[in-house]
């Protein structure tokens, strides 16, 4: 085996590329060597993907990883992963005084986890016609989702299970109830599905 010394290759004449060997050929790197790039690279491995502070980056925000099987199944394709706030809203229920809410989210795939609360200066008067809406995603299928609720005081508290509609990201209340006290505040949880 011979040994070629340099300390560049550079392309000949007003040639722009270098070739290293034929098809099928293997060049070995050994153990302890680096191949330092200061470039771009492409052809090693993944493509569309690079390296961002030590995490994976696609070059496309719809490119995404599929999991559990070893073909390209579109069921089994994560290709979203979001956290956030959200604000939350009624209607079609009576408020006193101030109104003040904050919501956070998890979104995974198209499954949504939202928490949040809300209170009034004075009072909330619900009814079952009263709405939470201002969901961060608009819901895959109407009808189909659960939001679990309570409201606190400090004397105790009551809650409730709530129905969905995304015809609008919305949610119904299920039962009717009033907060009477500002030392009253509700706080939820929703899980649904987004439509995307």
């Amino acid at each position: 085996m011979s040994t070629l010394e340099v300390n560049k290759i550079t392309p000949a004449g007003a040639a722009t590329e270098v070739t290293l060997g034929n098809s099928g050929d293997t060049f070995t790197i050994p153990s302890g060597a680096t191949i330092a790039n200061s470039g771009t690279a492409t052809g090693f491995g993944l493509t569309n993907w690079s390296e961002s502070s030590g995490n994976l980056l696609a070059s496309n925000a719809s490119y995404g990883i599929y999991l559990g099987v070893n073909s390209a199944t579109d069921s089994n394709l994560l290709h979203d992963y979001e956290e956030g706030t959200w604000t939350p809203a009624l209607s079609n229920m009576t408020v006193s005084g101030s109104f003040s809410s904050s919501g956070r989210y998890v979104k995974v795939g198209r499954m949504v986890l939202c928490y949040g609360k809300f209170s009034a200066a004075t009072s909330i008067a619900f009814d079952t016609s009263g709405l939470l809406s201002g969901l961060p995603f608009a819901g895959a299928v109407t009808d189909q989702g659960t939001i679990a609720y309570e409201r606190r005081t400090f004397n105790g508290a009551a809650g409730g299970i709530g129905i969905g509609d995304f015809s609008s990201s919305r949610f119904f209340f299920k039962d009717s109830f009033a907060t009477t006290s500002s030392n009253q505040e509700t706080t939820f949880t929703i899980v649904y599905e987004a439509n995307s």
